[in-house]
């Protein structure tokens, strides 16, 4: 038992580094603020630019609702799951001359890093239009983030969310957590 143990150790790894892919978000958009801070911005943007509106249609949020009453019991882990999908979530559409254009983006982090770090970030995680054409997280094994239809995707919501995101809270953001 304890050499399968040692075994697993040595495997996990590599298993880890060959199949899982990447988790890689579109594009981050890092602030030196909270996310409480960051979050109150980006709804005041929202809230102050008619080509976006908030679509709770496809977010985790109702997926995250639905599978957690579907169980019997909750637990303090599935009220902090529940919680972080909640808050940690947020669906747009914004308007691109006669197309809508599809977001659903994620804060960085969970609640304890929400609560203790001074940085928080805000990165698309999916983005598509109504033909179906799309990009998503983790998936730039071919250079997909820096197709055309992605940069498109990508200068839109920068145009529209971003640079007032920036003015609304005196702040240059910068696209790592390293910068």
């Amino acid at each position: 038992m304890k050499l399968r143990n040692r075994l697993w150790l040595l495997f996990l790894p590599l298993y880890v580094l060959s199949g899982c892919g990447s988790a890689e978000a579109i594009k981050m958009y890092v602030y030196e603020t909270k996310k409480v801070n960051l979050e109150k911005a980006v709804m005041k943007v929202i809230n102050n630019n008619p080509n976006i509106h908030i679509d709770n249609t496809d977010t985790v949020e109702k997926k995250a609702d639905s599978a957690l009453f579907a169980k019997s019991r909750w637990t303090s882990a599935d009220s902090a799951s529940y919680y972080d999908s909640v808050h940690g979530w947020l669906g747009l559409t914004i308007k691109a001359g006669e197309s809508d254009i599809y977001y659903l983006c994620r804060y960085r982090g969970e609640r304890p890093y929400w609560e203790t770090s001074p940085v928080s970030a805000i990165f698309i995680s999916t983005a598509h239009d109504k033909n179906g054409n799309a990009v998503y997280q983790g998936q730039n094994e071919h250079g997909e983030f820096s197709s055309k239809f992605a940069n498109d995707l990508i200068d839109l919501f920068e145009k529209e969310l971003v640079n007032k995101l920036d003015k609304e809270l005196h702040l240059e953001h910068t696209n790592s957590i390293f910068d």
